[in-house]
Order: C-alpha cells, then sequence, then structure tokens
C-alpha cells in the first residue's frame, strides 16, 4: 500500500502534469470553468464512488521519463490516443 489508509484495494493514478494534481478552484490554472475543471469535478465524482466501495484512489506527480517502469509505454499510449482525437 503506498499510504497508510483502511482500505484493501487501491488504484494509483500516475502523471506527469503536476498542475493537474492540484485543487480546481478560483486560483487554478484552468478556470472553474473550464473543460478541465468539469473533468477534475467527474474524477471527484468517480473517487467518491470508489471510496464507497471500499477502494482508495491515490494521484500521484511522477516526473515524465524519469525511470518509472512503464512511464515511456503509458507516454505513448497517451500520445496515441491524442492523435486518435484529432483525427477522429
Amino acid at each position: 500500500m503506498s499510504h497508510t489508509h483502511t482500505m484493501t484495494k487501491e488504484v494509483l493514478v500516475f502523471t506527469d502534469d503536476v498542475v493537474a494534481l492540484r485543487p480546481v478552484d478560483s486560483s487554478s490554472a484552468y478556470g472553474t470553468n473550464s473543460e478541465i475543471a468539469e473533468q477534475v469535478e467527474r474524477v471527484y465524482s468517480l473517487y467518491q464512488i470508489l471510496h464507497d466501495q471500499g477502494i482508495h484512489l491515490e494521484l500521484c506527480y511522477s516526473p515524465g521519463h524519469a525511470g518509472v517502469p512503464g512511464n515511456q509505454a503509458a507516454d505513448a499510449e497517451a500520445r496515441r490516443y491524442q492523435m486518435q482525437l484529432l483525427w477522429n
């Protein structure tokens, strides 16, 4: 387990976007009415659902390409998905 908590299951989500890990509020770089703010609200809703089912969700900062296992593969997959969104 990554941190002390009472849940028996956990999900870790890694990102190299430190701004995405900051709370979305009026001082946020994204603003409260942005698409990113809406996505963060959805993530929080999903967090609540997981929490209610006894699953700990943790968002983690991982510097890009810093030797974290799977980082290169995750980056390639994210870029592939991003290209699909652009061309569809």
